[in-house]
């Protein structure tokens, strides 16, 4: 009985853990997740137009 006392402990420790360095990642994140900053997005490659052509 005291075995199964033992990993639940564990068990609840470790989600404790994670829920604490999810708050800390999402405190300390990237700088462009804070309001009024603005974001850049990736830049799409486009085909050029004569990609397609074959001539």
């Amino acid at each position: 009985m005291s075995d199964l006392i033992y990993i639940l402990l564990t068990l609840v420790c470790f989600a404790g853990l994670a829920l604490l360095v999810g708050l800390i990642n999402r405190r300390l994140g990237s700088p462009a997740t804070e309001p009024g900053s603005v974001q850049v997005a990736d830049q799409e490659t486009v085909p050029s137009a004569d990609a397609g052509c074959t001539r």
